[in-house]
């Protein structure tokens, strides 16, 4: 289920809580936890596979970024739910 990504994550503790990032391309995926930090990396591991590998989501946020507008979490409406699905 889970691909393995060769990627290097930030891990901060503040607190009870971890705040996980993990770069792609010009990107950085944020995750904020409470508890256990392994299964937050799996999922922002699965998150951050799923957005670069939808080509729908994946130009969505490009163009968002290079219009700079503000990202709808349900346009493209796969994006929420992907974040739904690992998330939620």
């Amino acid at each position: 289920m889970y691909k393995q990504l060769k990627i290097l994550f930030s891990i901060f503790k503040i607190g009870g809580n971890v705040i996980l990032i993990n770069p792609i391309e010009s990107f950085l995926v944020y995750y904020i936890i409470k508890g256990h930090t392994y299964l937050g990396l799996k999922k922002i591991n699965h998150f951050s596979n799923v957005i670069k590998d939808n080509l729908e989501i994946w130009e969505t946020l490009n163009r968002t970024v290079k219009n700079r507008k503000e990202l709808e979490l349900n346009k493209p409406h796969s994006l929420g739910a992907v974040v739904n699905e690992i998330f939620i």
